[in-house]
């Protein structure tokens, strides 16, 4: 299978290089990176850990160990979440899309598996995740637009108003309450908790889709797609 995704992330590149690179319009500073930066980068990074895993990934000679029904629900639940993801990603939108991923991924690896008597606790993680991801990014928001027009008005020198430094500010702001967060669950949910693999995938889903929409479209201006996301 790593030999594959490497053919795969391959044939991925060739195709991302044939579409050319296109930028945003009336960009005056500079920072629209195109629009092959992200295709490129995610089919690096499935050749990178796709080699890894060819090269370390080694049998055990001494005993043939045999696939667990665990580890088979795990990778056809990856696989049916990547081609899901796909195909939602547009009419969804990113933020929400992405979030839900990402819960459902660190969910079902922490639990070794999603199960059925389970089913109403995961339906309950992936809202928390994408209410904490909304309520991140509407902060995001009013920062930066607040930012912008007060610079724009001369309400504030126009130093506030410039792309690095409000890209700063949101991600220190968005960081300091994450922190926070964390904080206050593991303060609640210890390690030998079964409730600590929980808030921890609904962390890694709301943090890390705001960390890359802060990185991918407030730093380098890629245009993700908003889907339902209209503010």
């Amino acid at each position: 299978m790593p030999l594959v995704f490497i053919c795969l992330s391959v044939l991925y590149f060739i195709y991302v290089l044939s579409q050319g690179n296109t930028k945003m319009i009336g960009d005056e500073i500079g920072g629209d990176p195109g629009s092959m930066m992200l295709p490129a980068i995610m089919a690096f990074c499935m050749f990178a850990t796709s080699a890894y895993l060819f090269i370390t990934d080694k049998p055990n000679e001494n005993k043939q160990e045999k696939i667990s029904k665990e580890e088979k629900h795990l990778y056809m639940l990856t696989l049916v979440l990547a081609c899901a993801y796909v195909v939602l990603i547009r009419p969804l939108g990113f933020i929400p899309s992405t979030s839900m991923l990402l819960f459902t991924l660190c969910y079902a690896n922490l639990e070794r598996d999603v199960r059925k008597d389970d089913a109403l606790r995961f339906l309950t993680g992936n809202l928390l995740t994408l209410a904490m991801t909304l309520v991140l990014y509407t902060i995001g928001r009013k920062i930066t637009r607040t930012l912008l027009i007060q610079s724009r008005k001369g309400l504030i020198p126009q130093f506030w108003g410039k792309n690095g430094v409000i890209v700063f500010i949101v991600f220190a702001v968005v960081t300091l309450i994450i922190t926070i967060i964390a904080i206050l669950c593991k303060k609640k949910w210890h390690e030998d908790d079964r409730n600590h693999s929980y808030w921890l995938s609904i962390m890694m889903g709301f943090a890390t889709t705001e960390y890359l929409y802060i990185i991918f479209k407030q730093l380098f201006l890629v245009e993700l797609v908003k889907g339902v996301i209209t503010w």
